[in-house]
């Protein structure tokens, strides 16, 4: 009996190495398993800290879209305003242009009507001028034809 018992005890503490072998290994892998956790855990931690400061730097790149978008507009406005007024200046520039056009043909129009008039006036008087140089000349008795020159 006392065989049989140690016979017992022996096959027990074998199984129960066995059982032991089995839970060390089975707490080893446990124990991987947690300090994977705790890394994972950690990532988690990290990642959600990108993710506010990602959030963060959204919030503060949308408030400078939004701002550029306000500039853009108003320097599109301010575009058009300079347009206009460029546009503005261009039709006065042309309408003063087309004004002084106008004068300048008038202007050449009225020197040539008294280039003409001083022409024919400078004529009337070189005839009027011969007229009487001519009747001056048969006043003082002019020598004429057949008459002898001394």
């Amino acid at each position: 009996m006392i065989r049989r018992l140690r016979a017992q005890l022996a096959t027990e503490r074998r199984v129960s190495a066995v059982i032991r072998e089995e839970l060390d290994k089975r707490a080893a892998s446990m124990n991987q398993e947690l300090e994977l956790l705790a890394e994972a855990n950690s990532q988690n931690k990290e990642d959600k800290e990108k993710l506010e400061t990602s959030q963060a730097t959204i919030a503060q790149l949308s408030t400078v879209s939004n701002h550029l978008a306000i500039q853009a507009q108003n320097l599109q406005a301010q575009w058009q305003n300079v347009e206009d007024e460029f546009r503005q200046y261009r039709l006065q520039a042309e309408t003063k242009i087309r004004l002084f056009e106008n004068d300048v043909r008038v202007l050449i129009h009225e020197n040539a009507n008294m280039l003409n008039s001083m022409q024919a006036m400078h004529e009337e008087e070189l005839e009027e001028d011969l007229v009487e140089a001519e009747g001056a000349m048969e006043a003082t008795g002019a020598p004429g034809d057949g008459e002898i020159l001394e």
